[in-house]
């Protein structure tokens, strides 16, 4: 019986956490992003005060954002470095879904970065992209905690923790990728944790509640004399 409650307990905080999670390209008001609480893997490309959902290994080439008017802009998010555009290191196509899809910009609209250098995005530093990341903090019994914080994206130049949207500048002075997350050996250990508290509770309450039809029953069998 308690088993079963305390399944039961688990299959509803399973499907309240489950319920919240973000699709790929879902849009949402960089006000409401900034209030995210508790979701891992979760990061934001942001745009006029727009933001999408977007993979947080940065693995998206391109993103579709709403402009101020609610039209949908494609663009390039694929960003490079000034250093690699001089080496000639920065891609001009890249095979996605089995077709050579280009990356090259014609202008500066055509980039997230707004700026477009020999026809490659670069990197802003006048109006840096924003880039948005759950911040993961490590808790017992919850598994984690986080919350968003926006910043530069992965490979931008920084100087502080804070510029990054990963709140992880290198030592080389470029924003780190936010990597963090809740692993399989802490989630296990929060369900041990959790489970142990909760047969706790239970117990303590069937005890109390035998004691209580026990004095109920001496009660009416004092009565009886």
């Amino acid at each position: 019986m308690i088993n079963n409650v305390v399944l039961a307990i688990f299959m509803i905080i399973f499907y309240f956490q489950v319920a919240d999670a973000f699709t790929i390209g879902d849009t949402l008001p960089q006000g409401e992003v900034r209030k995210i609480k508790d979701q891992f893997n979760l990061s934001f490309y942001c745009k006029y005060g727009i933001c999408v959902v977007v993979n947080s290994n940065y693995s998206d080439r391109f993103v579709d954002i709403p402009d101020p008017t609610g039209n949908i802009r494609h663009y390039i998010a694929y960003t490079c470095t000034y250093d690699e555009i001089k080496k000639n290191a920065c891609p001009s196509t890249e095979n996605i879904n089995g077709k050579s899809v280009s990356l090259e910009c014609k202008n500066n609209k055509d980039c997230l970065s707004d700026k477009c250098v020999d026809n490659h995005c670069v990197f802003n530093d006048e109006a840096p992209m924003e880039h948005c990341d759950d911040i993961y903090v490590p808790d017992f019994f919850k598994g984690g905690n986080s919350y968003m914080h926006c910043g530069k994206p992965y490979r931008d130049t920084c100087t502080y923790n804070n510029e990054c949207s990963s709140k992880e500048c290198l030592k080389e002075g470029i924003c780190n990728m936010q990597t963090k997350s809740p692993n399989e050996g802490q989630c296990i250990g929060t369900s041990i944790g959790l489970g142990s508290v909760l047969i706790f509770v239970i117990v303590i309450i069937t005890i109390l509640c035998i004691c209580l039809n026990c004095y109920c029953c001496k009660a009416m069998e004092t009565r009886k004399y």
